[in-house]
């Protein structure tokens, strides 16, 4: 279970890395063709609060990571109509 939950954080922390670079130094295209991008950022973000938050208080972390997913949700869902979009355009 630790080396799971270690996995998913430097994962986690891996893909906000990546994405904050192209942010950084692309950020209107960036954004303009990545619809999804702020809301898998806060996906990963709030996730990874919420496995800070399981230690102080477990009920609170289990509704955390609920919003964490939608924001995951939401995110692939948004990525997916730039994909089809940007396919369309090509």
């Amino acid at each position: 279970m630790k080396l799971m939950l270690d996995y998913a954080v430097v994962t986690s922390a891996i893909v906000l890395m990546s994405a904050l670079y192209m942010w950084a130094f692309e950020p209107t295209h960036y954004l303009k063709s990545n619809l999804g991008m702020p809301f898998i950022a806060g996906f990963v973000a709030t996730l990874l609060a919420s496995a800070v938050l399981l230690f102080i208080s477990p009920q609170s972390a289990y509704s955390l990571s609920e919003y964490s997913y939608y924001l995951l949700l939401i995110g692939v869902i948004l990525q997916v109509i730039s994909y089809v979009k940007g396919d369309k355009s090509s």
